[in-house]
């Protein structure tokens, strides 16, 4: 059975997007980087708050496994990227086949 899972974003203390033009397209790429298992380009977008609290190797071998495990292969995201601003925090959701 094929599902279609969000993939949600947090901005401001997980990635940084400061020299990035619209939080919907870095929320959309690094979805998908996530979702390829490019996990050094994800890594290379986190600030330096998440980096402290996980690492590419955390990425690589205990978040990306439960999600695979869980919801099969990647396929291709399925539908839009939205954004919403609550309690001074940007939050991303892309929806993302499996």
């Amino acid at each position: 059975m094929r599902r279609t899972l969000p993939f949600a974003l947090a901005f401001g203390m997980a990635i940084a997007v400061e020299a990035q033009p619209l939080h919907t397209d870095v929320a959309r790429a690094a979805a998908v980087e996530f979702a390829e298992g490019r996990y050094s380009e994800l890594y290379s977008r986190f600030d330096l708050r998440m980096k402290s609290a996980v690492t590419e190797q955390m990425l690589r071998q205990a978040v990306a496994p439960q999600i695979t495990g869980t919801a099969g292969a990647f396929e291709r995201v399925d539908g839009e990227t939205t954004c919403q601003v609550a309690a001074m925090v940007r939050t991303c959701v892309t929806p993302l086949r499996y």
